[in-house]
């Protein structure tokens, strides 16, 4: 029913703990960008069942070109991006499907993101923003890692891949004109959780 897509470059200190929230996800894709230490490695060790998939690029793509070549493969009617320096709330996947289920015109599901920074060596949180198609780009603060209708893949189309582009809010900006983008706040699945 759900795909994961992790993408990850050079995390082996974080990877465990990113897939450890995954392990109920019947299909897992997980795209390697060049790392140069183990993450390939434990990503095998983790990822063990014949139903998940680890892709390792040969060379350096842009971003845009990996996620449309990674959407390609997905057979199921749901899937959720995941970067391998962020953290899955436990149930956020769960809350995300009942969106949609809930709401059926509703298109891709996005919420705030936890993520280690490589500068400041902490998790720090990037505070998502409600949609809203009228407004600028940049006064759209919305995060990678949400949860899509493989379908919104048809009527919107793929990633643009033009350089030195802000692909993926373009992407949400068509997906709006036909679905609904809705965010859910992070904070809202931790007191779920509760």
């Amino acid at each position: 029913m759900i795909t994961a897509i992790i993408l990850t470059e050079n995390q082996e200190t974080l990877i465990e703990s990113c897939l450890s929230n995954l392990f109920n996800i019947s299909h897992i894709i997980l795209y390697d960008n060049c790392s140069k230490d183990k993450t390939v490695d434990l990503s095998r060790k983790a990822l063990s069942k014949a139903s998940h998939e680890i892709v390792e690029g040969k060379m350096p793509l842009g971003l845009a070109t990996i996620q449309n070549m990674l959407v390609a493969k997905v057979q199921t009617p749901y899937l959720v991006w995941h970067y391998g320096n962020s953290v899955m709330y436990p149930n956020k996947i769960a809350e995300s499907l009942r969106l949609f289920e809930t709401y059926p015109q509703v298109g891709v599901v996005y919420s705030d993101l936890d993520y280690f920074s490589t500068e400041s060596k902490q998790m720090k949180r990037v505070f998502a923003s409600p949609f809203d198609k009228n407004l600028l780009m940049q006064r759209n603060i919305v995060t990678p890692n949400y949860m899509a209708k493989t379908e919104v893949y048809r009527t919107a189309g793929l990633y643009d891949t033009k350089e030195n582009f802000d692909f993926e809010h373009d992407w949400i900006y068509r997906v709006a004109e036909k679905h609904l983008v809705l965010h859910y706040a992070e904070s809202a699945f931790c007191l779920r959780g509760k």
